[in-house]
């Protein structure tokens, strides 16, 4: 999960400066959640100037609705820098039109803060499946340059196979018992990752 909406509620006895507080606080733990969404898998942190949280304060029946984002700071070797604005405020108590139109603003924002947080989650997910498939790639180049005779072997085999219209499930199994217990378990997942792709392709070939 990570959260960007929030609302710091406060009773007639609470202190609407440790609301003040608690909104600024939770808005700049989700603005940094996000911006760190962002900048997974690029190459430093990203910031595009636009608010990704929302947070509000609601005390003595009035509704406060503030945007969170990010900056870099002047100084590089500083933390970024958070910024909350005030975008509206509303009387609450004061007459229905005006309930109707706070409600209606707090709902907005509300699928505002889902649509960024859902669209950062998706952007960084496919960010890590490219990463995952580039390393699979790194791996398969590296055992050709280092002499491994496994794809050849292999994908010989799966011409033999092809021609000769041999069931994929009759084939016999192209690595041996040593050769499982001598390669790492990093390594096998990526080389039974890559032999389950060449499966499918000779399924397709006898089809």
């Amino acid at each position: 999960m990570a959260p960007n909406f929030f609302l710091a509620a406060k009773g007639p006895d609470g202190s609407l400066a440790v609301a003040g507080q608690q909104a600024l606080y939770d808005a700049a733990l989700g603005e940094r959640g996000q911006i760190s969404l962002e900048s997974w898998g690029q190459d430093g942190t990203v910031f595009d100037n636009k608010a990704h949280t929302i947070t509000s304060i609601y005390h003595g029946g009035q509704l406060k609705l503030y945007s969170m984002h990010a900056a870099p700071s002047n100084n590089p070797d500083n933390r970024p820098q958070y910024y909350m604005h005030q975008l509206h405020a509303y009387a609450m108590t004061g007459d229905a039109d005006t309930f109707r139109k706070g409600a209606a603003a707090f709902r907005n924002l509300r699928d505002y803060a889902e649509e960024q947080r859902n669209g950062a989650i998706q952007r960084a997910n496919e960010r890590a499946e490219t990463t995952a498939i580039d390393e699979v790639v790194d791996v398969e180049f590296e055992d050709i340059q280092t002499g491994s005779s496994d794809a050849a072997y292999s994908g010989a085999r799966g011409i033999s196979n092809s021609i000769s219209g041999a069931p994929i499930g009759e084939q016999e199994s192209e690595t041996s018992m040593d050769e499982l217990q001598a390669t790492p378990p990093a390594k096998w997942a990526a080389l039974q990752a890559r032999r389950n792709r060449r499966r499918k392709v000779q399924t397709n070939e006898i089809e």
